[in-house]
């Protein structure tokens, strides 16, 4: 098995355009009204982050909700907070988020999904570990290394819907694991893709598996103990093409829901677990 690493990156913000506005919203279905975060763009060159923030505790930001608004009020450092009304969005709703600045107005629009709920982890992990080898960030072998091949399958509760347009993002994290953008070609950490096209189970449940790798120093070093965090995201199309191409080697940032600015403001669900995985207890095994 060939495992690489890649030491590509991606700037979210980086533009040849400066002062343009950059918002990150996220609306969770049956939860009040969230943060947001804005940012402005500064020019490549910029050496500083001078002006990131310049002008933005002035805006002006709403959120409306199927005839509801809400308004919000600068909280500093670029983060807005809902004031007044802190009741619940609920699932299913369109929203529509507007930003009035002194560099213009954006908006953005978009839907809060239902609720999505993990149904089952099972996690398999190998006796020993396979012998692999490593290749640097330009394409030569760096060294070898044995690994641990560990397999997660997730379940989670789908929509009513059969004809659901819904996206999920399923996602495997570990501080321990290999990752990088060229190991992930290899293994399997996460996958964005509609709802229905996941494997669905006799249950009704879908179903994912992905794959992860821990690196030992020798053929008899035993798995090591860490933490798994997993991770199911609802969302529309929006969301999921923001994710999708976010590490696009062809563009300078993510598609943008944004008018009139970038970054996202989107409606998404999340279910999230830790655990810890060790030989002595698989969760799911």
């Amino acid at each position: 098995m060939l495992l690489t690493y890649s030491l590509n990156g991606c700037d979210g913000t980086g533009t040849d355009e400066a002062g343009q506005l950059v918002v990150e919203a996220f609306v969770r279905p049956d939860e009040v009204p969230p943060s947001v975060l804005l940012r402005q763009t500064q020019a490549l060159e910029a050496t500083s982050l001078d002006g990131d923030l310049a002008g933005l505790d002035e805006a002006e930001l709403t959120l409306e909700v199927e005839g509801r608004t809400v308004r919000y009020e600068p909280a500093g450092d670029g983060l807005f907070v809902p004031a007044g009304d802190q009741s619940v969005l609920p699932a299913g709703r369109t929203f529509s988020m507007a930003v009035r600045w002194a560099g213009g107005e954006a908006r953005a629009q978009d839907r809060i999904p239902p609720p999505i709920r993990l149904d089952s982890v099972a996690v398999r992990a190998p006796e020993t570990p396979v012998e692999a080898v490593l290749i640097d960030s330009l394409g030569g072998p760096a060294a070898s290394a044995f690994v641990y091949l560990i397999e997660v399958e997730l379940s989670w509760v789908p929509t009513l819907d059969p004809d659901s347009l819904y996206w999920v993002r399923a996602q495997l994290q570990s501080e321990a694991a290999l990752s990088s953008g060229v190991v992930d070609l290899f293994l399997r950490t996460e996958e964005v893709k509609r709802e229905v096209a996941y494997q669905r189970q006799a249950t009704g449940s879908r179903r994912w598996t992905g794959v992860y790798a821990l690196a030992v120093e020798t053929p008899a070093t035993p798995l090591p103990q860490h933490t798994l965090r997993v991770a199911v995201l609802r969302g529309t199309e929006a969301y999921a093409r923001f994710l999708s191409s976010g590490d696009a080697p062809e563009r300078r940032e993510p598609v943008t829901n944004v008018e009139g600015g970038l970054g996202v403001a989107v409606g998404v669900a999340l279910d999230t677990l830790r655990l810890p995985v060790s030989v002595a207890g698989l969760p799911g095994s």
